[in-house]
């Protein structure tokens, strides 16, 4: 027999799922495109950001579902194809933003997602050490909050971390250790975009 989950783990469900990739950056996006005037130029440039960043990724689920072949892989083909969505979508999310945008705020976003996948891949699959992409994408989103809206953003961001860090825990989806080095490969990631964008605003020469 299963045992009856308690309200804590419950919410720490709810929590997770609340919190996954897509829901985290269309809210990020959202927010910068209302509160911001100089990051997105029109809606649409928000509208596509959404969907290179969000839309496309989750297409990996309704698709391993309608595939036979890809059904039958079960939750780790589940893993793998959402994998290749998002690589796909970040990276086209980076060319579209590179090519048609140029707009360092903009493109910071773009860059910190895309190199966090990059990243997170080589540590999973290169490395073998198995980081959270839970707490990699979160982590994204708390570091793009803090730079887009300062100490505000830095601190609901960094409120939002400790309540995802505590459902996972909980939830019993990953260790302490693979979800501070998901935490790690971002702030990687994030170091490697400021560098790119802000820094060196080499897209700006493109």
């Amino acid at each position: 027999m299963h045992e009856k989950k308690t309200f804590a783990e419950h919410l720490a469900c709810v929590v997770r799922i609340l919190s996954i990739p897509p829901v985290m950056i269309t809210l990020l996006i959202l927010a910068v495109f209302l509160l911001r005037d100089d990051v997105f130029r029109s809606a649409a440039e928000a509208w596509w950001a959404v969907f290179f960043l969000a839309l496309f990724p989750s297409m990996a689920y309704p698709v391993s579902w309608a595939v036979p072949d890809l059904r039958k892989k079960g939750r780790e083909g589940q893993r793998n194809l959402a994998f290749l969505f998002s690589a796909a979508g970040y990276l086209g999310g980076f060319l579209y933003g590179a090519l048609h945008v140029r707009r360092p705020e903009q493109m910071l976003i773009f860059t910190v997602y895309l190199f966090s996948l990059v990243l997170l891949a080589l540590c999973n699959r290169g490395l073998k050490r198995r980081a959270s992409g839970h707490a990699c994408s979160v982590t994204g989103t708390v570091i793009l909050a803090g730079w887009q809206f300062g100490m505000v953003g830095a601190a609901v961001g960094l409120l939002c971390y400790c309540v995802i860090f505590w459902s996972s825990m909980r939830a019993k989806r990953h260790t302490p250790a693979e979800f501070l080095l998901g935490t790690a490969v971002c702030a990687a990631a994030a170091l490697i975009g400021w560098l790119l964008v802000i820094s060196g605003d080499c897209f700006g020469l493109l």
